[in-house]
């Protein structure tokens, strides 16, 4: 079995190294081959080819709301060795299926040292951060040194409770309104 740090290294091999945060655009990352903009089928398809049991995932459908607001949203939850996976769909207007628009990924750390060897392990893939200490975030534009508005894509990293450490991507111009 993998340890955590390796799980979480794995994870990124297909991403290229970022040297400064304004080159980092969350929808080209992907968390276990899950990336932005999949829909529903592709990430359980994803899910199952990586060995997660068809009955450990579970799946929430929302009703769409009005037909003037036009929003279904979904969500996945998915144990993995080392974590869990949370992912949020929507279907904005006009769309024919739902697709993410945020991957969260939980991970918990077993060993002595091990959240921080996970922060380190996303800094040296990620580079810089736009802001932080915690969350620490990314932005696929930055003006500046500040991240444009929260209503652009982001990857944000956070630690704790206690051992546990979530890496979310999101990307809000994918949707028109997500809901709680």
């Amino acid at each position: 079995m993998r340890s955590l740090c390796s799980a979480l290294l794995f994870a990124f091999l297909s991403i290229p190294t970022c040297t400064a945060a304004a080159t980092l655009d969350p929808r080209e990352v992907d968390i276990l081959g899950l990336r932005l903009g999949m829909t529903e089928s592709d990430i359980v398809g994803r899910l199952l080819s990586q060995g997660v049991a068809r009955l450990s995932i579970q799946e929430e459908h929302g009703k769409c709301l009005t037909e003037a607001e036009d929003v279904c949203i979904d969500r996945i939850t998915a144990p993995t060795r080392d974590g869990t996976l949370r992912i949020r769909f929507a279907i904005a207007s006009g769309a024919s299926q739902a697709t993410a628009w945020s991957i969260a990924y939980t991970l918990t750390g077993r060993l002595p040292g091990e959240p921080g060897m996970i922060r380190d392990a996303v800094l040296d893939r990620f580079g810089q951060p736009s802001g932080g200490p915690d969350p620490l975030y990314w932005c696929a534009h930055v003006s500046g040194s500040e991240c444009s508005p929260a209503d652009q894509p982001q990857i944000t990293f956070s630690q704790g409770p206690g051992t546990a450490s979530t890496l979310t991507l999101v990307d809000p111009t994918a949707i028109i309104r997500a809901g709680p």
